[in-house]
């Protein structure tokens, strides 16, 4: 039986000083989803195990993403296809990109787009910015994909490339006025002016 003494110590040890995170795996996640824990318009995300909550899409965010949309369709094979802020499968995530382009012949029928199927992510950052440049970037940086950030404060696309050991050796950022050439698009020179809305 533990002393008065000894209780004392161990706090002072730091013992359960502070509480343990739980953490959940993809396949819990996607139950409390179909258990209808979230309510059916909560907007909510797996990053590393933890449920995010969205924050709401405002009016920019929105045409941000309808204005990549249409710059990407046109130059686009037919074996490409377009997921717009629909789920992507990782390891020990569950993230709804901005806009997502995977091969479709890689894609097994009823299932979420796997790693190996994406070849580009983009998530469009307002008041997101640093949390889709940091924790976001590591994510998808392990499911080995091409990674843009728009970052709409900075009027800038943020581009990540060559992901290797849980993350992209390659990070930059382009401004408006210059362009840069994307290994998804097999090369294709993106100018920024083109996917940024105007200012």
């Amino acid at each position: 039986m533990s002393t008065a003494i000894e209780i004392e110590n161990d706090v002072e040890d730091g013992i359960d000083a502070e509480p343990m995170r739980r953490r959940f795996t993809v396949e819990e996640f996607q139950r409390m989803g179909e258990a209808g824990i979230f309510a059916p318009d909560e907007r909510v995300e797996l990053i590393g195990g933890e449920i995010i909550q969205m924050t709401p899409i405002g009016p920019r965010h929105m045409e941000s993403v309808f204005a990549l949309e249409d710059y990407l369709r046109p130059i686009l094979g037919p074996e490409v296809r377009v997921s717009i802020q629909m789920p992507v499968q990782l390891p020990e995530s569950q993230p709804q990109p901005d806009l997502t382009l995977f091969r479709q012949s890689d894609r097994r029928s009823g299932e979420l787009p796997s790693p190996s199927a994406c070849l580009l992510v983009v998530e469009v950052g307002d008041s997101t910015v640093d949390f889709d440049r940091n924790r976001k970037r590591l994510d998808y940086a392990q499911s080995g994909t091409e990674y843009w950030v728009i970052d709409l404060p900075g009027q800038m696309i943020v581009v990540h490339l060559e992901p290797e050991s849980g993350d992209y050796r390659q990070v930059n950022e382009y401004r408006r006025r210059t362009s840069f050439h994307s290994p998804a698009l097999g090369g294709r020179e993106v100018r920024v002016d083109d996917v940024l809305l105007p200012a």
